[in-house]
């Protein structure tokens, strides 16, 4: 995007393997990114500074980050990007007063929609001016030309497609147990990919083997590039069945391929996917209505196409990777202008 070409840009890779080492390599690799910035500072000082976390102890490391650039006058903002995050601060005082703390580091708390905007206003009264919403920049243009040039099919196999981390909390079980249920219907042929890697995925292969659903269900593992744009352009239903989000970036690709979506209304999801208009919203953890919901799908090839163009538009106007460098420009901007 623009974005590079409007600053000068130090980057400090902070990416997390899957699934995450032992908290005593985190730890070590924690202080050796902490002491990377500070070396950073000391050869050019930036004038700001943009931090994406996670939740949990990723929130705590780039906060103490963000901690060490208020000290030597270099304003910050942090994205929180994990529904992790909001769980963990509602289920433990001691993380909550810890964040309410850190959380008056930063310039500005880049939130991903309205519903962090009302969490962090309503847990850390933190005001709308502090949190402004950018959303999220991933309907990027390859995936925006797969949406564009999708044409309905008449006839084949329906392909249901899930990205993420194979993990009980994404709703994988539930979503096994939906196709489990469906394929003993009288309905379209239909199959489901998973594509992804995590900690359950050994336990979901033996449970596909185990209820005898090879033929209905794939795992690809972890994808990417090119392949990962295939899985998207084969793809009729898009589905991610989780119990905790921010806001999925999966979510937002599928949208801008021209994919209706199968969510739930967790995290900012509600602000984006309206029950019947880009796609089907369902309760966490119930197999009942995943069922329901990838039956009417299944069932109307008109509906998955109509819900389909509404989510393409929706992320085309919204998720655009140049919407968000504009703002994303304009937020460092004021970061960097004296009070």
């Amino acid at each position: 995007s623009s974005f590079a070409q409007r600053f000068d840009l130090q980057l400090l890779d902070s990416t997390q393997e899957v699934p995450p080492p032992p908290i005593r390599v985190r730890l070590r690799r924690a202080l050796a990114r902490i002491w990377r910035l500070i070396t950073i500072f000391k050869h050019q000082k930036p004038d700001a500074m943009l931090v994406f976390a996670s939740g949990g102890f990723s929130f705590i490391e780039k906060a103490l980050m963000v901690g060490y650039a208020r000290l030597r006058g270099v304003p910050s903002l942090l994205s929180v990007r994990s529904g992790h995050f909001i769980d963990l601060c509602r289920r433990s005082r001691v993380y909550r007063a810890i964040c309410g703390v850190l959380l008056r580091f930063p310039r500005f708390l880049i939130c991903q929609g309205r519903a962090w905007q009302t969490f962090f206003d309503q847990v850390f009264g933190l005001n709308a001016e502090r949190c402004p919403i950018v959303d999220a920049w991933v309907a990027t243009e390859a995936f925006l030309d797969i949406g564009k040039n999708r044409k309905a099919r008449s006839t084949g196999c329906v392909e249901i497609l899930f990205v993420g981390r194979i993990e009980r909390f994404k709703g994988v079980f539930e979503l096994l147990a939906a196709v489990r249920d469906l394929a003993a219907e009288d309905l379209p042929y239909f199959r489901l990919t998973l594509a992804g890697d995590g900690n359950n995925a050994m336990e979901a292969k033996s449970w596909v083997a185990q209820h005898g659903l090879s033929d209905r269900v794939r795992l690809v593992g972890w994808v990417d590039g090119e392949a990962k744009l295939a899985l998207f352009r084969d793809a009729d239903v898009f589905v991610l069945p989780s119990y905790t989000e921010g806001l999925p970036n999966a979510m937002i690709e599928a949208m801008a391929a021209g994919l209706p979506v199968v969510v739930t209304p967790v995290g900012s999801v509600p602000d984006v996917v309206s029950d019947g208009v880009q796609g089907l919203l369902v309760e966490p953890r119930s197999v009942q209505a995943l069922t329901a919901a990838l039956r009417k799908l299944l069932r109307d090839r008109e509906a998955r196409m109509s819900m389909g163009r509404s989510a393409h538009l929706t992320a085309q106007e919204r998720f655009g990777t140049e919407t968000a460098a504009r703002r994303l420009a304009e937020l460092v901007t004021r970061a960097i202008a004296p009070s």
